[in-house]
């Protein structure tokens, strides 16, 4: 038998405190064939509550340390693994979306014994019984799984399990579509393999039936509406439920599934939001986004939502293959166009086998080497460092573009620091004009005192 510990380390302002389906789903495998699992994920363990490494490793003594790996928590993840081979003798596995698309990079850091990409749910075992400290990292492609045959995930192994809130649940995996910034090609699959409806209702009753403060479910599918008549069966099973339905959380939806009858059945099982990919809103980089819709089905698609009393989210990237700052304005004004609640402002990061990636190459773009990027800092108005810059899309522009998508649709919290960084963009960024209005429509929504805060704030600043 041998003891593994997985860690998980998270985004510094995650949305909703969701653990770790990826890990949970191994520990199913692993606990099977006998051996002993303990889980750290921040996603659920508050960072002031994680006891030191070096403890956890002292009083569990693993013998195989496995990280999941996120381009976004890249910089943490790899001083973990650091203080995981200081501390223990134990091998290391690597895994996750940046293990599977930058494997050589992770095996030439010499702090890991083995890179798994893909889905391990199948190789987890074998590589727990024979991965060696110190043997030449090898370099594992898993298979792809068939999710019908796949163990219900475990989370018992998580320490502080009990306090689990939200639920993870994946109806399908993979996505047929071929968006050409997307990696799922590469990460899951482009085959669509759907689990049955029935068993995934099946899990949801068991989870709440588990976690005694459960307040909320998400959706974590790759594509869940890529066959809209499976994604309703699962819905109608959801609502039929006995338990008054949870607030139900639902990514990655395509404008051209949505229906009537998908946003009433997805009302009926706790979902208030609904948050579309529409990506841009220039046609012109819209058609190379490749997402076999149209702008059209997105309008459609958002008046629908919001004729059904849902909350409207949209996502953007800024920066796609054929982005300008003069392009992104599309986005923008589509984004107001649409009356959307929640609008995503994201980053292109171009990953390797996108179309994306290779539409970058052929146009002479700069693209930078995997490093830790996310489009999400401490506050929303400050802009992270792109990865990747066309002569006619700088670096510089596309800092300059998004600090604008955001003040100009209000996607940032009026907090103590926006004013600081308010101002220091509207001269940084040369940008007066949107940060005037939005502190004019600010004012018009909170009244005279605000507005005399404000002045009193800036004057100070200044």
């Amino acid at each position: 038998m041998a003891r593994v510990l997985f860690i998980h380390c998270r985004k510094e302002t995650p949305e909703n405190p969701v653990p770790h389906l990826g890990l949970a789903s191994l520990c199913s495998p692993l606990r099977q064939a006998g051996h002993e699992v303990l889980v750290l994920d921040e996603a659920i363990l508050p960072r002031e509550a994680m006891p030191p490494l070096g403890e956890v490793i002292a009083g569990f003594g693993p013998d195989v340390i496995g990280f999941s790996v996120y381009t976004a928590t890249l910089t943490s993840t790899l001083e973990y693994i650091r203080q995981a081979r200081e501390a223990s003798h134990a091998a290391v596995l690597a895994g996750g979306p940046h293990a599977t698309l930058f494997p050589e990079t992770l095996a030439q850091t010499q702090l890991v014994d083995c890179v798994v990409q893909g889905e391990a749910e199948n190789v987890i075992v074998e590589l727990v019984e024979t991965v060696k400290r110190g043997d030449p990292c090898r370099i594992v492609r898993a298979p792809e799984v068939d999710v019908q045959s796949l163990l219900w995930p475990d989370y018992t192994g998580f320490v502080d399990w009990e306090k689990i809130t939200f639920y993870p649940v994946n109806t399908s995996r993979g996505c047929p579509f071929c968006c050409s910034f997307c990696a799922v090609e590469q990460i899951t699959s482009r085959r669509w393999r759907p689990r049955d409806p029935a068993d995934c209702a099946a899990e949801v009753a068991a989870a709440r039936r588990q976690f005694a403060n459960l307040c909320g479910l998400k959706v974590t599918d790759d594509c869940p509406t890529c066959r809209a008549d499976h994604f309703k069966a699962f819905l109608r099973l959801l609502g039929a439920q006995e338990q008054p339905p949870l607030p139900l959380v639902v990514d990655n939806v395509r404008a051209d599934r949505v229906d009537a009858e998908f946003l009433e059945l997805v009302k009926a099982a706790g979902a208030t939001e609904i948050c579309l990919g529409v990506e841009s809103g220039d046609p012109d980089v819209f058609a190379l986004v490749d997402k076999k819709e149209s702008l059209e089905e997105v309008a459609r698609a958002a008046q629908l939502i919001r004729q059904h009393g849902l909350t409207l989210g949209l996502c953007f990237i800024i920066g796609l293959p054929g982005d300008t700052f003069a392009r992104t304005r599309g986005s923008v004004r589509l984004a107001r166009r649409l009356k959307a609640d929640k609008i995503f402002w994201n980053m292109m990061h171009p990953f390797p086998g996108t179309p994306a990636y290779e539409w970058f190459e052929q146009h002479g773009a700069s693209v930078d080497p995997p490093r830790t990027y996310t489009s999400y800092d401490t506050h929303q108005l400050q802009v992270a460092e792109p990865a990747v810059e066309t002569s006619d899309f700088t670096k510089a522009d596309r800092r300059r573009a998004y600090f604008l998508a955001a003040v100009a649709t209000d996607q940032f919290t009026w907090d103590r620091e926006a004013f600081g960084h308010l101002l220091r963009g509207a001269v940084k960024y040369r940008l007066p004009g949107p940060v005037f209005m939005a502190m004019l429509r600010h004012v018009k929504q909170r009244g005279l005192h605000t507005a005399l805060r404000i002045a009193h704030r800036v004057r100070r600043l200044l």
